[in-house]
């Protein structure tokens, strides 16, 4: 009598698609992109509604560390509006409040969704009674000292001491408690200009000149960002206005040799994707239907047992007996067989899902258009697609 065949393989393959996602995941990152251009593809995925990736991206912007206190605004906003469209109201109050920290000014426009509105009363009440983040730069010989008057969150981790030139002449780190950092400046280095607080992360949350007191950072480019809570008709916040470069300034519209150029985005607006199309769904489906395949597999091997006893002492058992154990050991080689099918099956699409996020993550395409007059009358149109 023949048993069917045990399965085999089942955790190399379960080992092989564990080893790919791993190599996808730990690729080499690339290099950090200026936070400018973050918040612009985030702008642009909370356009689409597409919130999850807006979050990711804002979050890759503040931990890049090179965000100045006119972009952490931006940044603290755009994240507590995308979490309030969410529905995570408690992580956008702490949003809002890391907001109202910086820019006490911060408002909402009149007729704001509820979803921003609750989150955001309840950061300014808990800011009303707090001073917002208030830091002085003393003069200390050819150094100067931080003097921290207020930091309601916690959010200064240490400073640095900026020269004239711009460049860093020393750091110090803030232990806990301290609200005075000394920075030495170093022998022959150039006269100190201003002390500056940054987050963990390195980002600046402000600046003050030597000699001064500030709770932020001399008005720049961001102080002229819109408003990023006009709610469109669907009553979601929009996005923030990300700045604009030199190079990306619309030219004139008049006089001879003028253009004009429009880029039209071809995505279309996506909504959250579904939870069925979540990578990690179909994965916690593989990693149930290997632990059923090492069961009916475990099971398959004792039975495979019991038949070697049965024939080994085949004059003291019954053909009714050898029987059963056959019958009983056809049936888990199959649920065995049908597992491992399932488990490959269930991998491969978590696999692709997830493949396609880290794809996605990435990809971007627009179209452009373009009119530009030509030299003695008449005019000329480009159609330009990037991907």
């Amino acid at each position: 009598m023949r048993l069917a065949a045990r399965p085999a393989g089942t955790f190399t393959m379960r080992l092989a698609v564990a080893a790919v996602a791993v190599a996808l995941l730990a690729s080499p990152a690339a290099a950090q992109p200026d936070p400018d251009e973050l918040i612009a593809d985030a702008s642009q995925a909370m356009i689409r509604l597409n919130y999850d990736r807006a979050i990711r991206l804002l979050e890759r912007a503040e931990e890049g560390g090179r965000s100045d206190r006119d972009q952490l605004v931006v940044i603290y906003r755009s994240l507590a509006e995308s979490r309030a469209a969410l529905g995570d109201g408690e992580a956008a109050e702490t949003e809002f409040r890391r907001l109202l920290a910086l820019d006490p000014s911060a408002e909402l426009p009149s007729g704001s969704s509820p979803k921003l509105t609750t989150p955001f009363d309840a950061a300014r009440d808990f800011m009303r009674q707090r001073p917002p983040l208030t830091v002085a730069c003393l003069r200390d010989g050819r150094g100067a000292v931080l003097a921290i008057q207020s930091d309601p969150l916690s959010l200064i981790a240490a400073a640095r001491l900026i020269a004239a030139d711009g460049d860093v002449l020393t750091r110090a780190r803030r232990r806990s408690g301290r609200t005075r950092l000394s920075l030495s400046a170093p022998a022959g280095a150039a006269q100190p200009l201003a002390c500056a607080a940054v987050d963990r992360y390195g980002n600046e949350l402000a600046r003050a000149a030597v000699g001064s007191t500030t709770g932020r950072a001399a008005p720049g480019r961001g102080d002229r960002l819109d408003p990023t809570s006009i709610l469109t008709p669907t009553d979601e916040p929009r996005p923030p206005t990300p700045r604009r470069s030199s190079r990306d300034a619309p030219e004139s519209d008049t006089g001879t040799g003028s253009a004009s150029t429009v880029t039209v985005e071809r995505t279309p607006a996506e909504p959250p994707r579904p939870i069925y199309a979540r990578w990690w769904l179909w994965g916690s489906g593989a990693r149930v239907a290997a632990g059923a395949t090492a069961f009916f597999a475990v099971q398959l091997q004792a039975d495979e047992d019991d038949w070697r006893a049965i024939k080994r002492a085949s004059q003291e058992h019954t053909f009714a007996e050898a029987l059963a154990v056959q019958e009983r050991g056809e049936r888990h080689a199959l649920q065995a067989n049908i597992a491992t099918i399932t488990t490959a099956a269930l991998a491969a699409v978590s696999l692709g899902l997830l493949v396609r996020d880290l794809v996605r993550d990435g990809d971007e395409s627009a179209a452009q258009l373009g009119a530009a007059p030509l030299p003695g009358g008449g005019g000329a149109a480009t159609f330009r697609v990037a991907f």
